[in-house]
């Protein structure tokens, strides 16, 4: 009965999404907004998207792996943290906040930009 209700609580991510490449991991934010307890790799990318929200586990080492899935599965109250922590952590994960940061930049580009015509249209030589 155990291992149907493991089955049943563990989703997996297809290994393409992250494998050994480096890149951001948008299905970490995704189930960390569903509430649902995360197991991830420990790479750079992953453990800076996933902070203190997921269990991290060298994605190299099966038995790393199926010991953070075991853990999960036997472990309510570690479900119930991780799920908790995961959602705090989603929480600064959102279009609007990054529409606004990649806005700034844009501005502060186009500030410098401005700034530097126009003091190279004053300087004579």
């Amino acid at each position: 009965m155990r291992q149907i209700a493991l089955a049943v609580s563990v989703h997996f991510v297809d290994r393409r999404h992250h494998h050994h490449r480096e890149g951001f991991g948008l299905p970490v934010p995704e189930a960390f907004a569903s509430g649902t307890p995360v197991l991830t790799s420990d790479l750079p990318v992953l453990r800076e998207v996933a902070g203190n929200g997921a269990l991290l586990v060298d994605p190299r080492e099966v038995a790393a792996i199926a010991e953070g899935l075991l853990r999960i599965g036997g472990d309510e109250c570690l479900r119930r943290e991780l799920a908790a922590r995961g959602r705090a952590r989603a929480a600064g994960f959102r279009w609007e906040k990054t529409a606004e940061r990649i806005l700034a930049i844009y501005r502060r580009v186009a500030d410098a930009h401005a700034t530097c015509g126009v003091a190279a249209r004053g300087h004579r030589s």
